[in-house]
């Protein structure tokens, strides 16, 4: 009998409870006059899809951004080879070795100075 009550109270609470949802209006971001970058909610709410698809057909793309990857990579090489102007690549050296002359390199190079370290040296 306990039981019966509970559930049927329990039931009773959830229909309130639902009744008290369908009452609600759906919240409002945006009034209708607003501009949607004059509003709170630019600041606090990421864009909605149809948002994005509107901005994304403004963008305009330069010629490179259009070329295929194959034609980029061509391009990149050709770049890569007028900039370098015959300076040759360092050879590879064992990784061990490597290693070794990174531990032996200053530490300027490796590891940035901080401003009390840099006080401490001028005093």
């Amino acid at each position: 009998e306990a039981r019966a009550e509970l559930a049927a109270l329990e039931a009773e609470s959830a229909a309130r409870a639902e009744r008290e949802r369908g009452a609600r209006k759906p919240r409002r971001y945006i009034s209708p006059g607003d501009d949607r970058k004059t509003s709170e909610r630019f600041r606090t709410q990421p864009i909605t899809s149809a948002e994005r698809l509107e901005s994304s057909d403004e963008e305009k793309l330069d010629e490179r951004a259009k070329l295929s990857v194959a034609a980029k990579r061509s391009l990149f090489r050709e770049m890569e080879k007028t900039s370098e102007g015959g300076v040759p690549k360092p050879r590879s050296r064992n990784a061990a070795v490597e290693r070794r002359l990174r531990r032996a390199q200053d530490r300027s190079r490796t590891q940035p100075v901080t401003t009390e370290e840099v006080v401490i040296a001028a005093t």
